[in-house]
């Protein structure tokens, strides 16, 4: 037998690493060679046989290969030209995506360009309704003729998905066979055969990039496989997949979106198995490299594996909460959270302050200061130079030399900054970092309901092992391991990996009902008979689960199925499992007769499991001492400030540390790393090579830092656990409007009411967090106890409208108040004259729905049933409402048990004081922010198209003042109250307000009470910004988004390069309802939305509004779960306002019931459209037209009521976004880019922006410029 080998390329390194058939390895690392990365490969495998010879290592039995080059083109847009083939009505929906944008205040933020331009997205007539009907059958003319437009356009690969597929593959395969005929040589890829599951999106997304990426995968595993040849090496390749399986070359080329994180994944699946050779059954690995550090969760020996994440996502949004800055993908993947937190992770403080580290990083080049390769910003790498974890000298071989010297002139400025010495400084950028990947750490365990104290961590890569320790502390692990190479773990990872196929088919299933095993029995068994030849040496173990939730949920919880065939025992542990999984990742387990579903059948196919041994040959450093360390081998080392430096032993792992075990402190200096044992803890060497780290004793964490450092890493818990509040709100609800739409949010509070954190959700709710908690105290402030939960949606007792319900927990530790959770949440139903409880033409509040006072919803962690039952008498679906209300319950409790968390660390009286100041840090950073503003006042009107009854103008007004340090927003001067809905409470027009101001900053703040101070906002009661009792509220949002527009065009005014053009004007609320089979349903849809342009680009088509950063409703959920077709959606030509830059298009979508329904529609801008900014056009206005069964079409005013019969069509289109500047200083290019695409027509092209097109849309610039020259003549005279 000869070796195995194991491959990793990564951007900088490639690692390889060979194990011969007695287990002793060999490793090289070597520079990668972009953009042929195989012959770094090559090379170094090459090199590592030839230096052992008659080692055994030949001929070599296996290459299995993790390899970052799909990952690469998708990142650096050098994938197929491809074209992607749709249902007709749906080409936009892979541009629009899910609509949210990942960053709350940021007007700039541009969304990622999709995979496939417009002009190369195809519709095609055919449709399938989610019942399997066909509404539309394929006319294969129709495909025959875009296989010649195909053809034309020279594309390379075509991804076609079509809705429903993932039931009814049928018309997908009938155009297969058409394009396969018609288009020789071109790759043609089903959304069928990448992804049998249900939402229309993100199965386009995964198939798109799994065509995009098909050429580049191919291509590269021909050369790689050729290279190995050409080196004597004749043996199966493998590559890894993202899910820590194997993969055959050739299916890897077929499907390279399996393998797109096979880097991340292999050091994962090293991790499981090396804590399998050591008996550790719950582990958690983590890798810290230099510019992220990654986390992953091992149980019961299995590693867990996600469904979705996003290549290229970026890493300073810090939370999985939003998604939109990457390229989406759902296919079976190991769950890594990731931040940007590394070793080259920069150190900075802000205007306020307060100490920063990342997510800029130094990178590989110039690097951490102490590289001495030209970098002087202080990072990561330089303070644990200064704490004296890094030794000084060569690195990584000669890699780099660390010079201690420069590591601490970097650090003198950040010190200097913060008024501290450079040791104390360099603790905290260590401490902070590891504030930031705790985020990490507890998204792969507290967030999933696992509690990190009964895990292991298994700590790797360059960085991992210095600061595991310390993590482990603040997490409570007493256990830490560092493998043998640790900087070259990955690559080892890939030894372990096994032959791993996974395949899935969407059902909806009633788990209550014995007659679907027959159902699920037939579909285990088509999926093993499309997997049991997938092996070549065969299928060992089969792993069976299933997708369940309690129905109306959105969120699946996947269940392992232990038995081999689906029997009544086997479906009644299924349930079982499932609620008991639920209730530990939520805290919910619902009543035993609420319906659950199965969503979906998974088989995992697994081959045999290598024969692999840990890494017995350690890669150690040969000379230990240098000329900067003392003889006896130690060096000066601070683990704490309270005891200063103290002369660290410096140890090697194979010759010191034997398995009695050493106590710390000491230090373990290896090739590429360092591994830090604190004091307290003991280091012991496993006869495996393995490092075990161990705890002498637990105990309290002494908080010993200056307020600047500790506060911050307050902020990232206290941030990080309202994320997880919201997450668990939006895996746990049942409405459309909460759990697809995501309308609702999270926050804590402090003692005094005060908010120290908010989730990432909606930022309309902002300024009413505070507002209700005081109502709240008003009236129970000494009247509260342990397990008391507070619900209210008054208007006017501290809420905003009847639909928003607020959910209040009072926080003890122990016997004293520490804090409150708070989830607020947009309810689909609460009752009222009209569905939906939000009628624009009601005139009192009464109308609007069920009126609930601050009251007790829990007394001392019992319901109180008499409330219960008043709810649910008065709202039209109740099992919708009281899902909505428990996600809410259950998002306080996380809250709850976070902040009781941080009080057994800190102390009360130290969390009070970190609290209290977090908000005044918050504070100082705006004011700094606004004092560099110049001082002035602008004021600014807007308009909105009604009163809720009648079409009117409505006025908000506005006058914005900046003076110093403070702005002051008057709205005092806006219209009185009207006789409809449209009245807003002045704590929504404060959180609009905020928004706004917080928005124009450049800095970015954390989500506190601080930021609110410098803010004085003016109403006047009796305004339409200020409703008094008993005015009608329902829909107030209309409101809000129009003084949102207002506002900004004030502020643009005094600040113009930091606010954008006016955008659609706010969602449309779409309400569809009636009965259904003998039930009542209410279909609750936030269309959202377009930007208007910035001084820096155009506006963003398809997003939603900053201020409710709402989510689109999946067209296949909607369909499957309503009774509704929806005939169209997608973006409005012509609708961006003309300018240098381009205002966002407006969305276009039509509804049409397949039963009597009734229709509530809320929008707006069908007169007064979206302003543009420096001489930008205005936005195309908005508008209703409902096509009658007699086939006339009427068209509606903005807000309306009305009833629509079964098969009649609702048509809505939004308003577009402002445009930003002159049309004429447009560059022409980007132009005709927008003509080519579809956004623009030709002679908008001419009329507007005075670009002239030739017969192949491409500019004649000399007419263009002698048009523009005579155009700009015209508009000055």
């Amino acid at each position: 037998m000869g070796g195995r080998v194991g491959a990793d390329v990564g951007g900088t390194f490639t690692d390889v690493i060979v194990q011969g058939p007695d287990g002793r390895t060999i490793t090289r690392k070597v520079l990668s060679t972009p953009p042929s990365y195989d012959k770094a490969v090559t090379v170094a495998i090459d090199a590592l046989l030839g230096e052992s010879p008659g080692s055994g290592l030949r001929p070599v039995q296996e290459v299995v290969h993790g390899t970052t080059v799909a990952t690469n083109a998708i990142l650096e847009r050098r994938g197929a030209h491809l074209a992607l083939v749709t249902t007709e009505g749906f080409r936009d929906v892979l541009e629009l995506r899910r609509v949210r944008m990942p960053h709350l205040y940021n007007p700039f933020w541009r969304k990622p360009p999709p995979i496939v331009e417009r002009r190369l997205r195809f519709e095609i007539g055919e449709r399938r309704l989610a019942d399997g009907t066909v509404h539309r059958p394929v006319d294969e003319a129709e495909v025959e003729q875009l296989a010649a437009r195909l053809r034309d356009a020279q594309v390379e690969a075509v991804a076609v998905c079509l809705l429903h597929a993932h039931k009814y593959p049928a018309h997908e395969e009938q155009v297969a066979r058409i394009l396969g005929r018609e288009l020789p040589g071109v790759h043609v890829v089903l959304s069928n055969e990448v992804l049998r599951e249900q939402n229309e999106y993100e199965r386009s997304a995964t198939t798109a990039l799994n065509a995009y990426v098909i050429p580049i995968m191919g291509a590269y595993v021909r050369d790689l496989v050729d290279g190995l040849e050409g080196v004597g090496v004749d043996a199966p390749v493998l590559i890894m997949q993202s899910s820590g399986g194997a993969m055959t070359a050739a299916d890897a080329a077929h499907r390279p979106v399996y393998a797109l994180e096979s880097g991340p994944a292999a050091g994962v699946v090293a991790a499981q198995g090396l804590a399998r050779e050591l008996g550790i059954t719950n582990a958690i690995s983590f890798d810290m490299g230099g510019t992220t550090a990654k986390a992953s969760l091992i149980e019961e020996g299995r590693v867990t594996l996600s469904r979705e994440y996003e290549v290229g996502a970026d890493l300073s949004v810090g939370t999985r909460l939003l998604r939109g800055s990457g390229e989406l993908l759902r296919v079976p993947s190991i769950d890594i959270a990731e931040v940007g937190a590394g070793g080259g992770s920069i150190a900075w403080v802000d205007s306020a302050g307060g100490l920063q580290v990342g997510p800029r990083s130094a990178g590989a080049v110039p690097g951490p200061a102490c590289y001495g390769l030209g970098g002087d910003d202080p990072t990561v790498t330089d303070a644990n130079v200064v704490l004296g974890y890094v030794r000084s000298g060569p690195l990584a071989g000669d890699a780099v030399s660390i010079k201690p010297g420069l590591a601490r002139a970097a650090l003198e400025s950040t010190a200097t900054s913060l008024g501290i010495p450079v040791a104390e400084a360099a603790r905290g950028v260590h401490d902070l970092a590891n504030a930031r990947m705790m985020r990490a750490l507890r998204a792969v365990s507290s967030e999933r309901g696992r509690d990190p104290r009964e895990f292991a961590l298994i700590a790797f890569g360059g960085a991992g092992p210095i600061h595991a320790a310390s993590l482990a502390t603040e997490l409570g692990i007493d256990t830490v391991v560092v493998p043998p190479n640790a900087g070259v773990f990955s690559a080892a990872g890939l030894l372990y990996a096994r032959p791993e196929y996974h395949d899935v088919r969407f059902c909806e299933l009633d788990a209550r009902d014995s007659s679907v095993i027959a159902i699920m029995s037939r579909l285990f068994a088509e999926l093993e008979s499309r997997l049991e030849s997938s092996i070549s040496g065969g299928v060992t173990e089969w792993v069976r689960s299933a997708d369940v939730r309690y129905k109306g949920q959105s969120f699946d919880i996947e269940v392992i199925i232990p038995e081999t065939e689906m029997t009544v025992t086997g479906l009644a542990k299924l349930v079982m499992d499932f609620e008991d999984r639920h209730e530990q990742l939520y805290g919910v387990r619902k009543d035993p007769d609420d319906p659950i579903e199965v969503r979906a059948v998974r088989l995992a196919a697994l081959g045999p499991r290598p024969r692999t041994r840990q890494v017995s040959q350690e890669a150690t450093l040969t000379d230990r001492a240098d000329e900067t360390e003392p003889p006896d081998g130690r060096r000066p080392t601070l683990f704490s400030l309270a005891d200063g430096y103290l002369d660290a032993p410096v140890l090697a792992r194979r010759t010191d540390v034997g398995p009695d075990g050493t106590t710390g402190p000491l230090l373990i200096d290896e090739y590429d790393t360092t591994i830090v044992v604190p004091p307290g803890w003991v280091a012991l060497r496993h006869a495996s090579g393995a490092l075990f780290l161990s705890h002498q004793e637990v105990g309290k964490i002494e908080v010993e830092h200056a307020d600047a450092v500790t506060r911050q890493i307050a902020a990232n818990a206290l941030a990080s656990a309202a994320d997880e509040m919201a997450t668990t709100i939006f895996r746990t609800a049942h409405s459309t409007v909460v759990r697809d739409a995501m309308d609702f949010s999270a926050a804590l509070l402090g003692p005094d009411a005060q908010t120290v954190a908010q989730a990432v959700t909606i930022p309309f709710h902002l300024g009413a967090v505070p507002t209700a908690v005081d109502a709240l105290l008003a009236r129970f402030r000494h009247r509260m106890r342990p397990g008391d939960v507070f619900v209210m949606n008054d208007p006017f007792d501290g809420g905003m409208h009847l639909p928003d319900v607020f959910v209040i927990k009072p926080v003890f530790y122990g016997e004293t108040l520490i804090g409150y959770g708070v989830a607020t949440a947009h309810h689909g139903d609460i009752g009222g004259r009209l569905l939906g409880s939000s009628a624009t033409d009601n005139t009192e509040v009464f109308q609007d729905g069920l009126r609930i006072p601050w009251m007790h919803l829990y007394k001392e962690g019992h319901p109180v049933e008499e409330v219960h039952a008043l709810i649910r008498a008065n709202v039209r679906v109740p099992h919708m409402l009281f899902g909505d209300l428990g996600a809410q319950v259950a998002a306080c409790s996380v809250g709850e048990r976070a902040l009781q968390a941080m009080a057994e660390r800190y102390g009360i009286g130290r969390l009070t004081e970190l609290m209290d100041g977090l908000i005044d840090y918050t504070e100082v950073l705006m004011r700094k922010e606004i004092s560099s503003w110049p001082d002035g006042t602008a004021t600014f009107t807007d308009y909105m198209d009604s009163d809720g009854i009648e079409s009117r103008d409505v006025a908000i007004r506005v006058e914005v003042t900046i003076q110093e340090d403070e702005v002051t927003v008057d709205l005092s001067d806006s219209d009185p109250m009207v006789a409809g809905s449209l009245n807003a409470t002045r704590s929504f027009i404060m959180a609009t307000a905020y928004h706004c101001v917080m928005s124009a900053a450049v800095s970015e703040f954390p989500n506190t009470a601080g930021a609110f101070r410098p803010v004085r906002i003016v109403t006047k009661p009796g305004t339409v910004t200020h409703a008094v009792y008993p005015g009608a509220n329902s829909m107030r949002g209309v409101t809000g988004f129009r003084a949102f527009d207002a506002i900004n065009g004030a502020l643009a005014q005094l600040v113009p390069d930091r606010v954008p053009a006016a955008g659609e004007g706010g969602n449309t609320v779409v309400i569809l309802g009636g009965h259904h089979d003998g039930e009542p349903f209410v279909y609750f849809e936030l269309l959202v939305g377009t930007w208007g342009a910035t001084p820096e680009g155009d506006g963003n088509d398809g997003l939603s509004n900053p201020i409710a950063t709402a989510a689109n409703v999946p067209i296949e959920v909607a369909e499957a779960e309503f009774p509704i077709i929806v005939e169209r959606y997608g973006l409005v030509p012509d609708s961006g306002g003309a300018g240098r830059h381009r205002g966002g298009l407006g969305l276009e979508k039509s509804w049409r019931p397949l039963v009597p329904t009734s229709l509530l529609i809320r929008s707006d801008r069908q007169r007064h459209p979206p302003f543009g900014l420096m001489g930008g056009a205005p936005g195309g206005l908005s508008a209703n037209t409902v096509s009658r069964l007699s086939g006339k079409e009427a068209e509606f005013p903005p807000m309306f009521s009305d009833g629509l019969a079964a098969g009649e069509l609702y048509h809505h289109v939004q308003a577009g976004g402002g445009g930003w500047g002159d049309p004429l200083e447009r560059d022409p290019a980007r132009v005709a880019e927008d003509v080519r695409n579809g956004k623009v027509g030709r002679e908008a092209a001419l009329r507007d922006y005075g670009v002239i097109l030739d017969d192949d849309l491409v500019v004649d610039t000399e007419d263009t410029a002698s048009n523009r020259r005579r155009m700009k003549v015209e508009k000055e005279h």
